[in-house]
């Protein structure tokens, strides 16, 4: 079993200086089968341990099954805090070939959801301006009852109003993209052209 220990005064292979971070602030531990555990040693207490979900937001946790993958802050956020990969803590490269790696990949499968989304939304946009059309022709022509006709032309127009929100879907995917590819040095969204280089254009971390 590997074990390292997080924080100001822990065994990992980089230093943290955050005043937000405790001395010993959690741990992680690696088993002979290949399960990967982290433990907030601090309890309630603590400032807290928090992991990136799906949707780029932290949540607080106390003993947590992980990855390698599983982005991982100390503290509360903001410049008090740190943050950092799992696989960092046992990483003695120096470098962050690994997160960028793996960045590139996930910048790759938001890339591919924005273009269904976008090529979705296109499909709903058509249906919303010619669904319309086509029932009030099809009512004019089938039946002189004006109630007839409502029903006839009503559903197109009720079937538009599910499609209300799809610049809301895509812009939620881009949302979420600028949350999980981020620099993991510095924390800045990184750009295609830093996906691409595995570099961060700020930080210059690599």
């Amino acid at each position: 079993m590997k074990e390292v220990i997080i924080g100001r005064a822990g065994s990992q292979p980089f230093p943290i200086n955050a005043d937000g971070v405790s001395g010993e602030h959690c741990k992680i531990t690696i088993s002979d089968d290949g399960k990967w555990m982290l433990k907030d040693l601090k309890g309630e207490n603590g400032n807290g341990t928090f992991i990136r979900n799906s949707n780029g937001d932290f949540d607080r946790v106390f003993t947590k099954e992980i990855t390698e993958h599983t982005v991982i802050r100390l503290g509360s956020g903001g410049h008090h805090s740190y943050t950092f990969m799992a696989h960092h803590a046992f990483d003695t490269s120096g470098t962050y070939a690994f997160e960028f790696y793996y960045l590139k990949k996930k910048h790759e499968e938001f890339r591919e959801a924005e273009q269904q989304r976008e090529k979705t939304n296109t499909t709903h946009t058509l249906i919303c301006r010619w669904a319309p059309i086509f029932s009030l022709v099809l009512s004019l022509v089938v039946t002189n009852v004006w109630l007839v006709r409502l029903c006839i032309t009503l559903p197109p127009f009720l079937l538009g109003q599910l499609f209300l929100h799809d610049p809301d879907k895509l812009r939620q995917i881009r949302i979420r993209r600028n949350k999980v590819v981020v620099c993991p040095n510095c924390g800045r969204p990184l750009s295609e052209f830093d996906v691409n280089n595995l570099q961060c254009s700020a930080c210059r971390a690599k």
